[in-house]
């Protein structure tokens, strides 16, 4: 289990270059309506960029395996 940022490419490149990582749960995309109102563009960087930058990551890596929590 690593506690980080989705958005922090060095810190994801960092813990793949550290580990033989097989599989990513992602449990961090953000899902609060009213949240998601008063600050769309925070909510877009960490559920859309924050997403598309872990899975950049995974694919350098040659991780092929995601499940993602949407709700989480």
């Amino acid at each position: 289990v690593v506690d980080g940022d989705i958005c922090d490419q060095q810190k994801l490149k960092e813990v793949f270059s550290e580990n033989s990582i097989d599989a990513v749960i992602h449990f961090a995309g953000l899902k609060s309506v009213p949240d998601s109102i008063k600050k769309p563009a925070d909510y877009f960087d960490n559920n859309v960029n924050g997403s598309i930058t872990l899975l950049e990551i995974m694919k350098k890596f040659d991780c092929k395996t995601l499940i993602f929590s949407s709700s989480c």
